[in-house]
């Protein structure tokens, strides 16, 4: 029997070296790289987390609730009713959203974190972006 073995990544504070998250290898989760940390209280930068500018797969949030809704249209013109193929998709188009729904969230957030000059300065200081992305985002914000 073959056995398979995950690989994970250990967050853990630059500071105080207190263990934090322990995430698949691999990981991208969308939010702000600067994190606080609970037992120090220093800020520190993370590369496991990326601003919703640099995310890649924007086409997600709403391609996922298209793809649902034909699918199940197609169910339901395959069944050959009409309206059990509408209720089907409506009900696809509604469950694709509710995959997306979190990704939507981040990106609001990220969003709005990315309007603030003193974040975008953190950043900055950080390296987490780039001076010409700083002169971008505050021409941007402002």
């Amino acid at each position: 029997m073959a056995t398979i073995r995950m690989r994970y990544m250990v967050l853990s504070c630059p500071n105080c070296h207190t263990r934090l998250l322990k995430v698949p290898a691999g990981t991208t989760i969308i939010g702000s790289p600067l994190l606080q940390c609970k037992s120090c209280g220093r800020t520190y930068r993370t590369d496991l987390r990326e601003e919703w500018y640099k995310y890649g797969q924007k086409w997600q949030l709403i391609g996922i609730p298209l793809i649902a809704a034909g699918v199940m249209l197609l169910v339901g013109a395959l069944m050959e009713n009409l309206a059990i193929g509408i209720l089907a998709a409506a009900l696809g188009f509604i469950i694709g959203l509710y995959i997306t729904l979190k990704d939507v969230v981040r990106m609001i957030k990220s969003k709005k974190r990315m309007r603030s000059a003193a974040y975008l300065k953190q950043l900055l200081a950080y390296r987490a972006i780039t001076p010409e992305d700083y002169e971008r985002f505050m021409r941007e914000a402002a």
